[in-house]
């Protein structure tokens, strides 16, 4: 046992005050009585206060006594060293990811666990320190090691609940890294465990000691959001929404799908930013009711009326400990005009499928007038290649880029299509099967293309991107095939055109939270922009010093981000959890670490133990007994 305040002690010093006091001889009132029989008790009392004689037996004498005694050893503030050493490192970890915002555990389970870090940080002994690490997707270091308790405490009270996956592997490295250093260290994890450690991630040379946070498991969300184009002539988006019951218990559960803003269908021209100002009237347009098992993933799919507005907002009717995934938004794109330049001595099939698009604008032109490009969305090379490529969105018939790993060698009679990638987005609702083919080219792909579709010679189609170059490649001649006359040729081309156009915006606008934002810059750079996050973060405001876009990493809230400039609003971005790792928020009793369990410690978790509140009750308790003594004492004396 040590001693945090030794100088303490010296409040012994009213013991002997105390037994002074009692040898000390009062000083009494002479009266006259006419007997002194009926005041016995009252002589042997005056017997007691003699001064200077022995002390006799006193219970009051003796309460006091312990009653100071113990005040002395509260003072003192006296630890106990429950299961370390003199002198440890407590390096903490702090899990405060989408999970942790559960309220199984009241008011959350990230206050639970800020609740026990504190009382590791009271039950700090003289000479130990502290580092506060706090993870969720990353991890910050939110205080180097450091004894001074009112410091640690309000680090730890001040950790942010937020709505982000967890990874953990960079705390533990973290981790790993502080107890090189550190003497006698020791790792304590504050979490629900709903994440795995990778293989490297962990030291050792490190005391391992997981502290669970949480009780129940019973919660459905949201864990999966698709928003795409069907395959109809009008082209209209189509809403897929994965919801799973991670509990043990039938759920009956409500899906209603909320809409804001304008109509989303008109076609704007490729300048046109987000409209300045979007309505904000609200309207309910659809509900779901349906039951799910446990365990049971449901796809509900919404098909949009031709009424779908700019934003969506799906709500989960599901009571649970979890509300992150209760609720996701959804984009739908402004329909942009899509520019398309096809190079081409002439291809009468190739101008008809592009132009059945009703977003497309098609323009013409000849390898000989072909130059440098201009501002075109797509770009379709028919039997041609440039000498070299710019950042762009490109198709090559019977060519190939000329890019470096790409070759292309003899020619192949009657290739028989051997198989295709039904999963790709450019396959979707495709069936290829007796193709035929005259002639072919056989080329020599890099390793990181994708094979769409292939032959037993050569690849057929396949999909490449490098850098800011993105492209597909047809390794045969259109009019040397049957595929004009094939159902699947303009369905073809109509998932090529929406895989480099509409694809590429959707998953620009809707992000997972944690995730980056890519902030373009204005027209003008000399005026600041405006991003508005939902609560609780805070507005920010940037500069553009230059031409490079700006990159927001700070995604910690789910919903809708604003991105705004003088003129209204540029850009939204729609960021969901959508997480089935966060949406399983059933504690682990223990963790796997490399292949050994640490179990978790349920009780309160105890390394140095202060224990001058308990000697200071205790010292109340006894002055309580001395006073009720005392009292009776009186009550009888008179």
């Amino acid at each position: 046992m040590n001693l945090l305040a030794p100088l303490g002690l010296f409040f012994a010093l009213f013991i002997p005050a105390v037994i002074l006091l009692y040898l000390l001889k009062l000083k009494r009132v002479d009266m006259p009585i006419s007997s002194t029989l009926l005041w016995r008790r009252s002589l042997e009392d005056l017997k007691a206060n003699t001064p200077f004689q022995k002390l006799r037996r006193n219970l009051l004498l003796l309460l006091q006594l312990a009653v100071i005694s113990l005040l002395t050893l509260a003072l003192a503030r006296p630890v106990l060293n429950l299961g370390g050493l003199q002198g440890q490192s407590f390096i903490v970890l702090i899990d405060h990811s989408a999970s942790m915002s559960a309220t199984d555990v009241k008011p959350s389970r990230l206050e639970a666990a800020k609740r026990k870090a504190i009382e590791l940080v009271n039950d700090m002994s003289l000479g130990d320190r502290m580092m506060v690490v706090s993870f969720s997707k990353g991890a910050r270091v939110l205080s180097p090691f450091d004894q001074d308790k009112a410091s640690l405490r309000r680090v730890i009270q001040a950790i942010p609940p937020t709505d982000t996956p967890t990874e953990v592997e960079e705390a533990f490295r973290i981790a790993a890294s502080a107890a090189e250093v550190a003497v006698n260290p020791e790792v304590f994890v504050f979490s629900d465990g709903q994440f795995t450690i990778p293989s490297g991630a962990w030291s050792g040379r490190m005391n391992l000691r997981y502290v669970p946070v949480g009780e129940s498991g019973e919660n459905a969300g949201i864990v999966d959001l698709v928003v795409r184009k069907d395959f109809t002539l009008e082209g209209r988006y189509e809403i897929l929404v994965g919801i799973q019951n991670f509990g043990q218990q039938e759920r009956e559960i409500y899906l209603d799908l909320w809409g804001e803003g304008e109509a989303a269908g008109a076609i704007a021209s490729p300048a046109a930013a987000e409209p300045a100002e979007l309505r904000t009237e609200r309207k309910l347009m659809d509900s779901r009711k349906f039951t799910l098992g446990p365990g049971a993933l449901n796809t509900i799919i919404f098909k949009d009326p031709g009424t779908f507005p700019r934003k969506i907002d799906l709500l989960l009717d599901s009571p649970d400990a979890l509300v992150a995934d209760n609720q996701a938004w959804a984009l739908i794109p402004q329909e942009k005009e899509i520019q398309i330049l096809l190079v081409t001595k002439g291809n009468y099939y190739l101008q008809r499928v592009l132009n059945l698009n009703p977003q497309a604008r098609l323009f013409v032109t000849t390898p000989a007038a072909f130059s440098r490009p201009e501002t075109y969305d797509l770009i379709v090379f028919d039997s041609f290649s440039p000498p070299a490529l710019f950042a762009g969105n490109y198709v090559f018939i019977n060519q190939i880029p000329p890019l470096p790993e790409w070759s292309i060698g003899e020619e192949i009679r009657l290739p028989a299509l051997v198989d295709w990638n039904r999963t790709h987005p450019l396959t979707r609702y495709l069936n290829l099967d007796n193709l035929v083919i005259n002639q072919c080219r056989n080329i020599g792909i890099p390793a990181w293309a994708e094979v769409i579709t292939e032959s037993r010679e050569t690849p057929l189609i396949v999909a490449f991107q490098d850098q800011e170059i993105k492209g597909v490649v047809i390794a045969f001649d259109i009019y040397d095939s049957d595929w004009p006359l094939r159902v699947s040729y303009p369905i073809f081309f109509s998932n090529l055109v929406n895989w480099f156009h509409a694809e590429a915006g959707l998953s620009n606008g809707m992000k997972k939270t944690g995730e980056i934002l890519v902030l373009d810059p204005p027209e003008d750079l000399r005026q600041p922009v405006l991003l508005s996050p939902p609560p609780p973060l805070p507005e920010q405001t940037f500069m553009f010093t230059g031409t490079a876009p700006v990159y927001y990493d700070k995604t910690t809230a789910r919903g809708i981000y604003e991105y705004r400039t003088g003129t209204g609003i540029r850009k939204l971005y729609a960021v969901n959890l959508l997480s089935p790792q966060e949406s399983q928020i059933a504690p682990r009793p223990s963790l796997d670490l490399q292949g050994t369990e640490v179990e978790g410690e349920t009780a309160a978790v105890a390394a140095n133990r202060e224990i001058w509140r308990n000697l200071a009750l205790a010292a109340l308790l006894v002055l309580v007994i001395e006073w009720f003594v005392y009292v009776k004492r009186a009550k009888y004396a008179y």
